[in-house]
């Protein structure tokens, strides 16, 4: 469904959303933030060296906070587009965002870069 469609077919209420309280039978933004802070404390204390999410935009934009140690309630809102790459450098000293948003894959080749029949 496009956003368009979604935004139609489930409008944000007029005043807001509660980030405690869940809409349209779906998780609140207090109970995403609880699953992915699950997922991303086993991630900092596992041995792995590298690591592909695969993932929606929300899960992105909750990963991100927990990268940069923001409070659920932050006005912080970081644009992630579908199908996009974000590499991140993690040790126990750092965490440096060393791209975010990257789409290159996503652009049709140019006739130079087209293989030959």
């Amino acid at each position: 469904m496009l956003r368009s469609e979604a935004l139609e077919k489930y409008p944000y209420p007029p005043q807001g959303r509660p980030y405690y309280e869940p809409l349209y039978g779906g998780e609140s933004q207090l109970q995403l933030r609880a699953r992915v802070e699950a997922f991303w404390g086993k991630l900092l204390q596992s041995d792995t060296r590298r690591v592909c999410l695969v993932t929606h935009a929300a899960t992105i934009n909750v990963l991100f906070r927990c990268l940069l140690n923001l409070p659920i309630d932050t006005t912080v809102h970081l644009q992630t587009r579908e199908g996009a790459f974000h590499y991140w450098c993690i040790t126990p000293k750092f965490r440096q965002v060393v791209f975010s948003n990257f789409q290159e894959h996503l652009r049709p080749p140019t006739p130079s870069e087209k293989p030959a029949v």
